[in-house]
């Protein structure tokens, strides 16, 4: 997923990521230098590990600059199961057999 961060302000800015989340392992750069009207993205990706159990999961960005000001979005995570599980269950019982 990509953040896409735009300053409209005359200043620059500074701005700090912190994450908190609920499942996953979720990775993204710790904060972003803006010019005045100057305009950045930051990555974050999430990975889920097979082992997760499927559900709705709660990731919250805080986004502070200068830390005065922080924005906070929540955005949710569905996990589903990889229907590839299912199959190579499958083909394990197969190679039992032979």
């Amino acid at each position: 997923m990509i953040l896409s961060i735009e300053n409209i302000g005359d200043l620059p800015i500074d701005l700090n990521l912190t994450l908190e989340k609920e499942c996953c392992d979720i990775f993204a750069s710790p904060g972003l230098d803006l010019l005045a009207k100057e305009s950045g993205d930051m990555a974050v990706t999430v990975h889920v590990p097979l082992f997760q159990e499927t559900g709705e999961y709660l990731l919250t960005m805080n986004l502070t600059a200068g830390g005065l000001l922080t924005k906070t979005k929540t955005i949710k995570i569905i996990v589903l199961k990889n229907p590839l599980i299912g199959q190579i269950g499958e083909l394990e019982d197969s190679l039992g057999e032979l």
